[in-house]
């Protein structure tokens, strides 16, 4: 049997092993019952609005699900609008005028990963919407675990709670009395708005490249840069032919001497001669391990933001922006002594304050 006969044969018969296994399995996760696998995983639209115009306190909680929060005038109760499919459903519960919503996301895994990923129709936009009425004073406590979150112009809110796992976080122009925000994996960003209390922890996961494929801008300080060197292209030098004078040497004859005319002559060794030197083989060098360098490159952005206080936890992320106020308005706390172009001070005519803790990262924090 040739080779390639071979693999493809061997080939086929995995792959008809691997179908039976599957379909084995699906079997068993449908209890043997295999008009339970006829599923329908196309995404439709939902919307639920609130029994209640007091409602005072969102709590979402979800699994891969962008978030958006907006305000409208075009509402009059709490709005949701989400799209979900037979394995990808939310829960919804009201009681004493708080909105609790839960995202079922864990049902036949099997199943469900099998009918996700070769049905097509679920490309379709997942994002869950929350539309408050204008001059809601409530709270809002969101967690996500996959999804980004956004949260855009609420003017009145009393209370603002996020919590993201895997996803970036906006806050655009908000008007909050308190924000405490949880970024674990991703990045921040702050666009305006005014804070009371703004607490902020931000968990980047470290990040080590080789050092030659990093941005100079980027180097942590006391590292420096790995020098671009151009290869110097040295001309061959063609040596120059030595000649050697002919020297002629009679041979002694004997004349005694019987010829063989069949004999093959010996060589004749030339005394002077030099005898060429032989070459010593030189040695394949080590392939060298090009050293890494721990890289920091999430960032919590802030643009313009009027805080009254400000604290922010950041690991393995830079702090870069800008704040509305003076400097002057603020006791100043910080950590970072090596990178950061703010420092503390013992400002006792502040008002607010700004502190801040820092573990690998720089600070770029301006005020206005």
């Amino acid at each position: 049997m040739k080779p390639l006969t071979k693999i493809l044969l061997t080939l086929s018969v995995s792959m008809f092993f691997m179908g039976a296994v599957m379909c084995g399995i699906a079997y068993i996760l449908g209890n043997t019952d295999l008009a339970r696998l006829d599923i329908e995983t196309a995404y439709s639209d939902k919307e639920y609005v609130s029994d209640y115009g007091a409602t005072n306190n969102i709590i979402i909680t979800t699994d891969r699900h962008d978030i958006v929060v907006i305000e409208s005038s075009l509402v009059t109760n709490v709005t949701l609008n989400f799209k979900e499919n037979e394995y990808d459903t939310f829960v919804i519960e009201e009681n004493n005028n708080v909105i609790t919503v839960t995202n079922n996301y864990l049902q036949n895994a099997f199943v469900k990963f099998f009918c996700l990923l070769f049905d097509k129709n679920n490309t379709d936009d997942r994002t869950f919407t929350v539309t408050v009425p204008l001059g809601y004073e409530g709270t809002i406590h969101i967690e996500s675990k996959e999804g980004d979150i956004e949260v855009n112009s609420l003017n009145t809110l009393s209370k603002l709670e996020l919590i993201s796992d895997e996803g970036d976080v906006l806050l655009n122009a908000l008007k909050c009395t308190q924000a405490d925000v949880e970024v674990k994996t991703g990045e921040l960003s702050i666009v305006g708005g005014v804070y009371e209390t703004l607490n902020i922890l931000n968990v980047n996961p470290a990040q080590y490249l080789p050092i030659d494929e990093v941005d100079p801008e980027l180097l942590p300080p006391g590292v420096t840069p790995v020098p671009t060197v151009e290869p110097t292209i040295e001309p061959t030098a063609t040596p120059e032919a030595t000649l050697s004078p002919i020297v002629t040497v009679k041979p002694t004859v004997d004349p005694n001497a019987t010829v063989d005319p069949n004999a093959t002559p010996e060589a004749t060794l030339d005394p002077s001669a030099t005898p060429e030197p032989t070459a010593t083989p030189e040695p394949t060098p080590k392939p060298t391990k090009t050293p890494t360098v721990l890289v920091v490159e999430a960032e919590l952005t802030f643009d313009n933001v009027d805080v009254t206080n400000l604290k922010v936890t950041a690991h393995y992320t830079n702090i870069v922006g800008s704040i509305a106020r003076g400097e002057g308005y603020y006791l100043i706390k910080t950590n970072n002594t090596e990178t950061s172009n703010i420092e503390s001070n013992g400002n006792l005519a502040a008002v607010g304050s700004v502190t801040i803790e820092q573990y690998n990262g720089k600070t770029e924090l301006h005020f206005r």
